[in-house]
């Protein structure tokens, strides 16, 4: 019976992905969606590396890319850390990982945490605007409505009443 109750608790979340990694031996790590709180500090690190360089008066190509380096080097442990779930200690995975396996990861990441979630984000923005504009123009229709210019007097009211 335990066995089926480890089962039934078990994630069937597509976004869950089993990743390769290591340099002479193979082992399999998985790559977790990130958490709303993992996934806006994640973000927040990212927009720190912007802002520092659009706020350097020195807005080079060689700058960007040093903030970028900088910003990956200080904090790809933690971001690590994060996509495992914290099953992994990130700063160790490091040892393990190559360049190529850091950027299958950086593309999961990616991937599952931002690029869907913006199209999800536009489409969700989308229906509100197309609701909002249905209200707008219901509300133009209607007698409650403040624009009192098509309304010209009381008395063309009566007479088209009559």
């Amino acid at each position: 019976m335990t066995g089926e109750n480890d089962n039934q608790n078990l994630n069937p979340n597509p976004q869950i992905t089993d990743v390769d990694i290591g340099i002479r031996n193979l082992r399999k790590i998985v790559i977790y969606p990130l958490s709303m709180a993992d996934q806006l500090s994640t973000t927040d690190l990212i927009t720190e590396a912007m802002q520092t360089f659009f706020a350097s008066k020195d807005e080079k190509d060689e700058e960007f890319i040093r903030v970028l380096v900088d910003l990956i080097k200080n904090n790809l442990g933690k971001i690590i850390g994060y996509a495992t779930g914290g099953d992994e200690d990130g700063e160790e995975l490091l040892k393990e990982i190559t360049n190529e396996q850091a950027v299958d990861i950086a593309e999961i990441l990616y991937d599952v945490n931002y690029e869907n979630i913006s199209k999800k984000v536009q489409g969700l923005l989308s229906r509100i605007l197309d609701i909002s504009s249905q209200l707008g123009k219901s509300s133009q229709l209607s007698p409650s409505s403040t624009d009192m210019d098509s309304i010209s007097s009381t008395d063309d009211l009566s007479e088209k009443a009559d």
